[in-house]
């Protein structure tokens, strides 16, 4: 395999990454409910009733995106 073929391979990988992220902001309702304005990420958790640990992460990989 050569590296044109790995770096395909990375980035359909990479963009799956993140279209799962921005699907599951979505889904959510993430950006609806902060829409109404900021929030911790507990309340956000709370709210959606996620894990509070999962809702951070998923926050950080936001804000990674540039979302």
């Amino acid at each position: 395999m050569n590296w044109k073929q790995v770096n395909y391979l990375f980035e359909m990988a990479f963009g799956f990454w993140k279209s799962q992220i921005a699907f599951t902001a979505v889904e959510s309702g993430l950006f609806t409910l902060l829409s109404d304005g900021g929030r911790t990420a507990s309340e956000i958790a709370s709210q959606i009733k996620a894990d509070k640990r999962a809702t951070e992460m998923l926050l950080n990989a936001l804000v990674a995106l540039g979302l």
